[in-house]
């Protein structure tokens, strides 16, 4: 019965070894939805709101890229939205405040699509999606901003209801909101 016990002792602590080793292969990803702007975009029959994402994706595992955004909103399956190419510079107007001014560099998708997060590392960068819904629907709905890493493992932030909190906040990574 001994022999059997510590037979059994030494598989497992082998297999709790091989499962750590594994673990370290594997991304663990943090992602983070910072704030949202949600606005009309004009002239386009079939979107109706831009929806602007200000996030962060940290790194405590092995690298790994992100790719294949998506935003889905709670209760609202019948909403689509498409990634849009934030072009150089992209200004979003505000009523009666400075415009956002905002750079293709910024593009988050741009920067973990292509060059994997290192272990350690937080990348914070835009997204931007054109939406099928109207603007007041989408800055009232809670949802998900989902992306697949390296493995295809499916990762996701959550996207709270109302406006963010605006703030003249810098944000490493991303270059400040407005510019008077």
């Amino acid at each position: 019965m001994c022999v059997f016990l510590s037979s059994f002792q030494a598989w497992q602590d082998e297999h709790r070894a091989l499962l750590l080793e594994a673990k370290k292969e594997e991304p663990a990803l943090s992602p983070r939805v910072i704030d949202k702007i949600v606005g009309n975009i004009h002239g386009d029959p079939k979107f109706h709101t831009s929806y602007m994402i200000r996030a962060e994706i940290g790194n405590s595992g092995a690298p790994s890229v992100a790719y294949k955004w998506e935003l889905v909103f709670d209760g609202h399956s019948d909403v689509r939205c498409d990634r849009a190419r934030i072009p150089e510079p992209l200004t979003l107007g505000r009523d009666n405040k400075p415009p956002y001014i905002f750079h293709s560099n910024e593009a988050l998708y741009e920067k973990v699509e292509t060059e994997p997060i290192r272990q350690g590392a937080q990348v914070r960068g835009l997204l931007w999606f054109w939406c099928t819904a109207e603007p007041n629907v989408l800055r009232d709905a809670t949802g998900a901003l989902r992306f697949l890493d390296v493995n295809g493992k499916t990762w996701s932030a959550p996207i709270l209801a109302g406006p963010f909190e605006e703030t003249d906040q810098y944000y490493p990574g991303i270059s400040e909101k407005s510019k008077p």
